[in-house]
């Protein structure tokens, strides 16, 4: 089998986990793990409604493998949370986490 034929490396593996109570225009401490660090990673969060603008955080390494981001909710409702790192070896992760958020 040539290269052009072999399937690309699978993501790292992310899980979350579970944020505090959201509610609008309040922060919220949204945590992924992978088992890499030192990546470069980001949330966005995003709702179902066209038109709805989406909500972009940074996210901090604040131990190995563990990214955190402070979401402010700008709508109630049905949000999803995308987050994202890659690494300077071409290795990426990404994962959603599902999040209601109260008026």
């Amino acid at each position: 089998m040539g290269a052009a034929c072999r399937k690309p490396p699978a993501g790292e593996p992310v899980s979350f986990d579970a944020p505090g109570p959201a509610a609008v225009g309040r922060p919220t401490r949204i945590v992924a793990r992978s088992a890499a660090a030192a990546a470069e990673a980001a949330f966005a969060a995003d709702m179902a409604h066209p038109g709805m603008v989406p909500v972009f955080a940074r996210a901090s390494e604040t131990a190995a493998g563990r990214y955190e981001a402070d979401v402010t909710w700008t709508m109630a409702g049905d949000w999803s949370v995308l987050f994202e790192a890659s690494w300077k070896d071409k290795r990426r992760a990404r994962g959603r986490l599902p999040v209601r958020v109260a008026p």
